[in-house]
């Protein structure tokens, strides 16, 4: 995202929360945004944009007192990764007042564009909310649990490497008197 001054802080993700910061029927664009404690870190799992921001956020919200149908197409459920997301973690909000449909629309779309994970750690971090909705939702959309299992070594023999890679290159740094930066 371009200009982060434009957004909010980051916000609790409640009920009460999305009612203290935003005014009723304020249009813009939001992020969701999830803590992801084993690497002390932040995801966005979510860029969305309404007219009413107070309603959109509430409705998100609202998914997990219900139950949803299974997806028509499981690369595409935004109500289930949300809901998931939401149940398994703590979860925050950022949002930019936004009263042009059309410029609502460029935000999120270059939002989104930018969140395409460019290094190691989004990357990770995209691939462990990735896995964790995939086997989530895997009987339901009629995935096979060895191809979940399969993913889910693979992607554990990924992270053991990284964390191997980001101890030596720390360990490097300390070597040359650098410490950590």
């Amino acid at each position: 995202m371009r200009n982060m001054s434009d957004w909010s802080i980051r916000i609790e993700y409640t009920h009460e929360q999305v009612d203290n910061y935003l005014i009723p029927d304020t249009s813009g664009v939001y992020c969701l945004i999830h803590y992801y404690e084993p690497k002390n870190d932040y995801f966005r799992f979510y860029f969305g944009q309404s007219a009413d921001m107070n309603q959109a956020l509430h409705e998100h919200l609202n998914l997990l007192d219900r139950e949803l149908p299974p997806p028509e197409n499981p690369c595409c459920a935004p109500e289930h990764c949300i809901k998931k997301t939401l149940l398994a973690n703590k979860c925050y909000f950022r949002f930019r007042v936004v009263s042009s449909k059309t410029k609502r629309n460029r935000i999120k779309e270059e939002a989104e564009s930018a969140f395409i994970p460019k290094g190691d750690m989004e990357f990770a971090l995209w691939a462990d909310n990735f896995i964790r909705v995939l086997s989530a939702n895997a009987a339901q959309w009629f995935i096979p649990p060895a191809a979940v299992a399969k993913l889910q070594d693979s992607h554990k023999e990924y992270m053991a490497s990284y964390d191997a890679h980001l101890r030596a290159k720390s360990a490097l740094r300390k070597q040359k008197g650098g410490g950590l930066r």
